[in-house]
């Protein structure tokens, strides 16, 4: 277990084999604010030899992330992937680690499986800010959960003082869903590419 802070607030980052899901669990979860007020992200990694003793990661396509209600800096949420990142315990089938960046990110519209999943970028926000969100898109599938992020000017139209960026932007997690990991992170680092 680990505590991180950033400007006034904590984050617990736990990590544990999950008997029930037979899987390796990361999680990080806002201890700042009312109780269950959230964020929440857990990267969920099946074990593909449960009964065999050692934990055997599963490809990243079988990872799931869990995310629901709540808002995290994009400075925890990356610090918190590049934790999980330098495990090991994300590889490709053919048992290398694996990164987003390998994946391409120009398309908008993802295909995992059944599912299709659409990013968003950039949409006008509130003050000088733009939005980039990911949500489903599968017909049939009705779903009001979505994640975006908030990523603040770095030079506001009409002046003004210089704003964080990419550095000041934050997470948000509408609902809670489940979105297979080799998405998520095509989505992080489009942003990261788009905002910087």
């Amino acid at each position: 277990m680990d505590v991180w802070a950033h400007d006034d607030r904590l984050f617990e980052i736990v990590s544990f084999y999950c008997l029930p899901d037979d899987a390796w669990q990361y999680e990080l979860r806002g201890l700042s604010g009312a109780p269950g007020a959230g964020p929440f992200l857990a990267v969920v990694i099946p074990d593909a030899t449960p009964d065999a003793g050692s934990f055997t990661p599963m490809p990243a396509e079988d990872v799931l992330v869990e995310v629901s209600h709540g808002v995290t800096p994009w400075p925890i949420l990356c610090r918190f992937l590049a934790l999980i990142g330098s495990s090991g315990d994300i590889v490709n089938q053919d048992g290398r680690g694996t990164s987003a960046r390998d994946q391409g990110l120009s398309e908008r519209v993802s295909p995992h499986g059944s599912t299709c999943f659409k990013i968003d970028h950039p949409n006008p926000g509130v003050a000088g800010s733009r939005i980039y969100t990911l949500r489903v898109v599968t017909p049939g599938v009705d779903r009001s959960d979505y994640v975006e992020v908030e990523v603040p000017d770095a030079h506001p139209a009409g002046g003004g003082p210089a704003r964080d960026g990419i550095e000041g932007a934050t997470f948000t997690a509408h609902g809670s869903w489940r979105v297979p990991w080799p998405v998520f992170r095509r989505f992080v680092d489009a942003v990261q590419a788009h905002a910087a």
